[in-house]
């Protein structure tokens, strides 16, 4: 569902732009607005606990997300420039097929340029999206003061501003068509350094709000975020191409931008992302407005949700759609149910979400262990968006593991009666929610209420918390540091990590961390020894009797882009485990090592490197769709440079063993996406569904060799409906 106010606005501007220092905004010894106040007394929050105002108009408005520092201060995206500068393509619809073509930001410009978008009211640079620093300078628990942090996100190739982030003394924020780092090293309130990480990002105008956002750091260290279905076309730092045209996407980074890659597309607009206390990834996507509905999604390495922008406008004509199909025309998104929860027949390359709930998916954080009632305990807050305060609410969601992925408990209502766009617990252990006040355009009003447990807030820890926030980890001894990963508060383990990550002894730290009693440490001093790459440090633990250890430790060797060879015994034992999850993180670790053997002369002598793969796939028999997505990315990663040729000859050597419906199956989700000519190959399969899967490789990909063969398919009677059209 279009959610445009659920983003933040922060950044589009200059590298290096040193910007003046702005007025502060003072509400010192001003009660809140009355509308604030009736509008926290009227919000209702699980358990009896009371809602207030910790921030109002005129201090902010039009809030979209923030985030809080270590000093408790909030960074505010607050959009103006809905209607002034930023299109929608439903109000030009004579623009559409250009829109939907567009490969690059230069096209979105000329198309602009051509439509004269723009040149009657030249309004484009009048109004800004800009991050709003607020905070509470006397401490008594309400905000007083705001200035304005950065702004100047107003030109023509800008979105709207929608993440922002902020982590030692930098903040880094989405704005499209850029990821940028702003820094105020002058300490005067206002960013002076301004710093684009990577552009690229929004190569349409499509829909309002479907711009980058979901800033969040990862266990091992990196800058996560996410972006609508503007699509990218991005260069990294290192000259690689990263290009996801047509849908949303998941993306990672080191935090100086370097080091870019895309880990999960498919999407439609993922406002936000968050991690779970065990270093697992979801978001929560919006649905189309067709009768489909919105999704928790976990994101994994190379997954496809299957989403894509074109299937927006099936009412258009010409799109896959048949009278049996109640839901409105968007083509394969309804006609072959890619958004419902797993079922028979579903595509087979998507990885199906896990659960349907709310209406307007927009921001979205993890309980991080202290602060409120232990039944939050690794619980998601999830804000839901429908622009008013009756249909409104944020969910408290909580998964348990199934197989290689997640089954969702029933998801319970937090708060009600509010209009929330983001939600963050604070460094004083709070849950705050921003709030829109009402409508769908900017109201020129906004809010950040503050939610407190009394009885929660007496564990001694959140005080501690607070304090270590406060005065920063840089100065903390390693032993200080190593005993803050056993920490009840997800966010103080995370930070000692990343802070042990650059001291010289962090790997002996670390080694010490993974023998701790307590369970949370051993996971952080495994993340840590990922982030070093460690690796002699992490075979040590590759045989644990804790199947989660072991599942962290393929995990964090998944991370690393290539693996030496000397660890090859131990990837093939992870890869032989028995828990489907340790078998999901090794099978992308054991492509790494497998891709860097791939040097042998013959087709003969890979068969080894590609038969556990294969072995997988026939035991799994396509019944765990996600640990059959780590198969399908372990054998794309390894034939990559092949473009599926090699995979394909080594399979048909196979064929005495491996010719199965499952490993068929599997080779074919690779060949797609290696965009293969060998797709044609399995176009006269005996399975009418691997048929069809390799139909809609070709067809939606637009793959012309093999296309050659599916329109041999047009003459044959009886085709099932997803190879009939294609």
């Amino acid at each position: 569902m279009y959610r445009w106010m659920i983003l933040p606005i922060l950044v589009a501007c200059l590298v290096a732009a040193v910007m003046a220092v702005p007025p502060v905004e003072d509400t010192a010894g001003k009660a809140p607005s009355p509308g604030a106040v009736e509008a926290a007394q009227r919000a209702s929050v699980a358990g009896g606990l009371k809602a207030s105002v910790w921030a109002a108009e005129p201090l902010m408005m039009n809030p979209v997300s923030f985030c809080f520092d270590g000093k408790g201060r909030a960074f505010v995206a607050e959009t103006n420039r809905f209607g002034h500068g930023v299109p929608d393509t439903r109000s030009f619809m004579q623009w559409l097929e250009e829109d939907v073509a567009c490969r690059t930001i230069e096209d979105r410009l000329k198309m602009y340029e051509k439509h004269k978008y723009g040149a009657k009211d030249g309004n484009f640079e009048k109004y800004d999206d800009q991050i709003r620093m607020v905070w509470d300078s006397t401490g008594s628990g309400i905000a007083d003061k705001s200035t304005v942090y950065a702004n100047g996100f107003n030109k023509l190739k800008d979105g709207l501003g929608a993440g922002v982030l902020a982590h030692k003394g930098s903040v880094y924020f989405t704005c499209i068509p850029d990821l940028y780092r702003l820094q105020d090293t002058k300490n005067e309130g206002a960013a002076d350094k301004r710093e684009s990480l990577a552009t690229g990002f929004g190569l349409r105008a499509q829909f309002l709000g479907h711009d980058m956002h979901g800033l969040r750091m990862g266990p091992d260290g990196k800058l996560y975020f996410s972006i609508g279905d503007r699509g990218l076309n991005v260069k990294t730092k290192e000259g690689k191409h990263l290009f996801n045209p047509d849908s949303g996407a998941v993306l990672r980074c080191d935090m100086d931008g370097s080091n870019m890659e895309i880990v999960h597309t498919g999407l439609r607009n993922p406002q936000e992302l968050a991690f779970d206390d065990f270093g697992n990834l979801f978001t929560y996507d919006n649905n189309c407005d067709s009768g489909d509905k919105a999704r928790w999604v976990y994101i994994v390495q190379g997954g496809d949700s299957g989403w894509r922008c074109g299937y927006q406008y099936g009412d258009k004509g010409g799109v896959y759609h048949t009278p049996a199909v109640p839901q409105g025309n968007r083509g394969p998104w309804n006609t072959e149910k890619i958004w419902e929860l797993k079922h028979e027949g579903q595509p087979a390359y998507i990885v199906p979400p896990l659960a349907h709930f709310g209406n307007g998916p927009a921001g979205l954080t993890h309980y991080p262990g202290i602060g409120l009632n232990d039944k939050y305990k690794d619980h998601f807050f999830a804000c839901d968006f429908t622009s008013n305060p009756g249909g409104s609410k944020i969910w408290a969601v909580s998964v348990k593991p199934k197989g290689a992925s997640f089954e969702v408990n029933k998801p319970e209502a937090f708060v009600q009666n509010m209009v929330p766009t983001d939600c963050e617990f604070g460094p004083d252990g709070a849950f705050y929610w921003s709030d829109w006040v009402g409508g769908w355009s900017p109201p020129g009003k906004g809010r950040i209420f503050r939610v407190e447990d009394p009885e929660a807030m007496k564990n001694p820890a959140v005080g501690e918390a607070k304090k270590l926030f406060a005065e920063g980890f840089s100065k903390k001894t390693v032993e200080e540091l190593v005993k803050l990963l056993e920490h009840p508060h997800q966010q103080v383990r995370l930070e000692a990590q990343w802070e042990l990550a650059g001291r010289k002894e962090g790997k002996d730290a670390f080694v010490k961390a993974t023998a701790s009693a307590n369970r949370f440490a051993r996971f952080h001093g495994i993340w840590g020894l990922g982030q070093l790459k460690a690796n002699n440090e992490l075979v040590v633990l590759a045989s644990d009797k804790d199947a989660e250890v072991r599942a962290q430790v393929a995990r964090t060797f998944s991370w690393q882009a290539s693996i030496p060879p000397q660890f090859a015994p131990t990837i093939h034992n992870l890869v032989a485990d028995d828990e489907p999850r340790v078998k999901f993180f090794a099978l992308i670790a054991y492509a790494k090592i497998a891709k860097s053997s791939n040097l042998l002369p013959s087709t003969v002598s890979l068969q080894p490197r590609y038969a556990p793969v294969f072995e997988i796939l026939t035991k799994n028999a396509d019944k765990d769709t996600y640990l059959r997505q780590a198969a399908v990315e372990a054998m794309a990663t390894i034939d990559q440079n092949s473009i599926g040729v090699r995979l394909f000859e080594v399979w048909s050597l196979s064929k005495d063993v491996y010719n199965t419906p499952a490993v068929r199956m599997g080779v074919v989700l690779a060949l797609r996406k290696l965009e293969s000519k060998k797709l044609g190959e399995f176009l006269a399969d005996a399975e009418p569904r691997i048929v069809a899967e390799a139909a809609r490789a070709i067809y939606d990909q637009n793959l012309m060799e093999p296309m050659v063969e599916l329109a041999k398919l047009a003459d044959k009677p009886g085709l099932p409906d997803a190879i009939a059209f294609r």
